[in-house]
Formats: C-alpha cells, sequence, structure tokens
C-alpha cells in the first residue's frame, strides 16, 4: 500500500517549467488545445488506477524502474500518457460541446488558472473575516479542476435532457424494459437456516471435518440443519443454528453485517445446500428453505429516477459520437518529452489532491 500511495505522490514535469504555465501544447483536439499543465493534472490523477492495473495483472513492484520497464510489450509509462490523451479526449469534446451551448465561457487552460487562484484568494479572504468555508482553506488544482469539471458536465447534461437528448415517454419505458433485469430488479425473498460456529481463544475451534460433512449431507438430503446439528454434533456449545430471511428490506443490513452469508443466499435455491464457508473468525453453512421472486421496481413509481437513468445513457451515447468523431493532433515533440525521467514538481508545487 505504501507503494501506491507514492505513485500519487508527485507529477513529473521538465524542472524549467513552473506548475502553471500552459505555453506548450501536448495535443489539440477539434482545434481545442491539450495543454501541457492540464495533461499533466490528469496524468496525475491516473497514476494510482494505472499502478493498481498492472498490480492486478502482474504482481509488479513498485520500484525505480517500474514506469519505464515493458510488462507484455508495454511500459506503464506509455500506457498512463495513452490513457490520459484518452481521458482528455473526452473531456475537450464535453467542454467544447458546453461553451457552444453557452454553459461556460472560456475552457482554456489558461482561464483554469484564472479561475483557480481567484477561488483560493477568495477561500483565504473568508478565512480572515470568519466566514464559512465549505471544504478545506485552500483547493488543490486537482481538486478544482475535478469540481469544476463535474459542474460543467452536469449542467450540459441538463442542458440536452431539455433539448436534444429530451426522451420521449415511450423511450423512458423502452429503456425501462431494456434494463430492468440489470438495474431494477429487487432482491429475491430468500429465507435460509444458518448454521454458524466462531474460532477463537473462548470457543472449541471448529467442528471436525467429518462432522460438518455429515451435517452438510443430511441437509442435502431434506432434514433441516437444526436436525443434523443434533445427529452429528451432539454437545456442542459453540455452534447457532438461526433462521433469516433476506428480502428488499433487510439485503442492504446484511451487505454490512454479513456480506458472506448475502452472497451465498443470492445463488441458492430452495432445497439446496451451500459449501462450507469458512473465515478468520469461523464459518458457517447455508440451507436454503424458499425463495420469492422480488420482482422489479414499479415503472409509474420511480419515474423520474428512471427518466435520469435514460438520460444518462443518451448522453454517454453523445459524448461517445463526439470523440469517434473528434479529431486528435498530437505535438509529438512536446508529448514524448514528458517521461518518468523527468525532475519531480517540487513539494509546494504538487498537484496531487
Amino acid at each position: 500500500m505504501g507503494g501506491l500511495l507514492l505513485v500519487c505522490a508527485t507529477v513529473w514535469m521538465p524542472a524549467s517549467r513552473a506548475a502553471g504555465e500552459a505555453a506548450d501544447v501536448v495535443a489539440t483536439v477539434d482545434g481545442e488545445p491539450i495543454a501541457l499543465g492540464e495533461f499533466l493534472l490528469r496524468l496525475n490523477a491516473e497514476r494510482a488506477g494505472v499502478y493498481a492495473h498492472f498490480q492486478s495483472l502482474i504482481r509488479v513492484e513498485n520500484t525505480d524502474r517500474f514506469w519505464d520497464t515493458k510488462y507484455g510489450g508495454v511500459t506503464p509509462w506509455a500506457f498512463l500518457k495513452a490513457k490520459t490523451l484518452e481521458d482528455l479526449k473526452a473531456i475537450k469534446v464535453q467542454q467544447s460541446a458546453a461553451r457552444r451551448a453557452g454553459i461556460v465561457a472560456d475552457t482554456g487552460y489558461a482561464s483554469f488558472r484564472q479561475r483557480f487562484e481567484a477561488e483560493n484568494r477568495r477561500r483565504a479572504a473568508a478565512a480572515r473575516t470568519g466566514e464559512v468555508i465549505y471544504g478545506p482553506r485552500r483547493l488543490s488544482e486537482g481538486a478544482f479542476y475535478h469540481q469544476e469539471l463535474a459542474r460543467t458536465i452536469e449542467r450540459l447534461k441538463s442542458y440536452l435532457a431539455e433539448n436534444t437528448l429530451h426522451p420521449s415517454e415511450e423511450q423512458v419505458r423502452q429503456y425501462y424494459e431494456r434494463n430492468k433485469d440489470r438495474r431494477y430488479r429487487l432482491p429475491d425473498s430468500v429465507s435460509v437456516e444458518v448454521l454458524t460456529w466462531t474460532i477463537g481463544n473462548k470457543s472449541g475451534g471448529e467442528p471436525a471435518e467429518s462432522s460438518l460433512r455429515g451435517v452438510q449431507s443430511g441437509a442435502r438430503h431434506g432434514k433441516s440443519l437444526a436436525e443434523c446439528v443434533a445427529a452429528w454434533l451432539p454437545g456442542a456449545s459453540d455452534l447457532r443454528v438461526a433462521m433469516c430471511t433476506i428480502n428488499k428490506d433487510t439485503a442492504s443490513q446484511y451487505s454490512k453485517t454479513a456480506p458472506a452469508l448475502l452472497a451465498a443466499a443470492a445463488v441458492l435455491q430452495a432445497g439446496q445446500v451451500s459449501e462450507i464457508i469458512r473465515s478468520d473468525a469461523g464459518g458457517m453453512i447455508i440451507q436454503c428453505h424458499a425463495r420469492e421472486e422480488g420482482g422489479f421496481l414499479s415503472y409509474d413509481h420511480f419515474q423520474p429516477a428512471i427518466r435520469r437513468d435514460c438520460v444518462d445513457e443518451k448522453y454517454q451515447s453523445f459524448v461517445d459520437q463526439l470523440v469517434a468523431e473528434a479529431e486528435m493532433f498530437i505535438n509529438k515533440k512536446v508529448y514524448d518529452g514528458i517521461s518518468p525521467s523527468m525532475e519531480p514538481v517540487p513539494a509546494a508545487q504538487t498537484i496531487c489532491p
């Protein structure tokens, strides 16, 4: 975990450039420039995710040579830069759409920097006079960028939802029917019997494997877990057998207090018995006695939320089309010059939120 935190600690740029300068253009998207400073902001935000991606694939070590060592034919640094460009292409087409809609006046990095510094001056002045400030006294550049971008996208989405992306009643209904199994299905009501045991200094430890297998076999042949425990584990003091009902009203609580139980119950049909489920604290066996389908969220009752989901899907398709049609030109000299061998930004200029 320490290595992962280190990944987000600094952002790399040439020592001769200050963090806020936008003199160099890394690329353009339909003529909209991606300034070096903006590129580094996004690159820095993606570093931890890219490191985790390579870590999950091949369990690499976070060494000094990590970013420029090839794994599967590609270096993490090349992957990170390409992902940053991909993200910024999507950002730029949305910013341009927001400007055309009159939502924002200027999407350039220089004007962003001016707004960023103005906001922190406002916060500092408010702090001196004792006014309430929401969030930190001084925002990081990355945090301000994220907040401003999120507001712009939300306003653009709202604008389009009332205009070109406004879904008809029929489109919303079709969206619901198309997605109800995946998004709007209610949890089934499941009645289960659960045998649990604990492992610890004050317990007798886990029951013998042969006894647990006997309980499991008996339950699979139609006996209740309580009956099987009486037959195979008589007198055991560290066992507990209880009935539980998992439904739309209780599923949320079980997800917090007994996620393993919830996960196992989700796939058991009536009459089925789980495998022996073990953890560091103990274990359990689950027997499903009944299952009733939970149905779906009512379209009429939840129509406003379903409409918002439909708009989100239409908006994503809108953005995907803009990205597919946009032309990106890369300034190879600047882009290739961004490398892990550069000096990190001094601590005072670190822009990771």
